[in-house]
């Protein structure tokens, strides 16, 4: 989680990616904050890894996703110009 705040937009999507990649029901409260803040990052890699891994989020925990407002974040990104 430590390494999703790191300054090379590499590391920062691996460490996302690692992190999504933990299928567990407990790790729902550690994941969301992470790819809030990544859907926002400055680099294409690190946004198309968060996109990934809120499908993976879905998938794990359906009423967290919706309680946390990622489809509204999505939509506002696709409309962006």
């Amino acid at each position: 989680q430590k390494d999703c705040g790191n300054d090379d937009p590499m590391v920062r999507g691996l460490a996302l990616r690692a992190l999504c990649s933990l299928r567990l029901p407990q790790m729902v409260e550690y994941i969301t904050e992470p790819l809030r803040r990544s859907l926002q990052d400055g680099h294409a890699y690190v946004r198309k890894t968060a996109v990934m891994g809120i499908l993976k989020f879905y998938h794990l925990d359906q009423e967290a996703f919706e309680s946390a407002n990622f489809c509204d974040i999505l939509y506002e990104m696709l409309r962006d110009p």
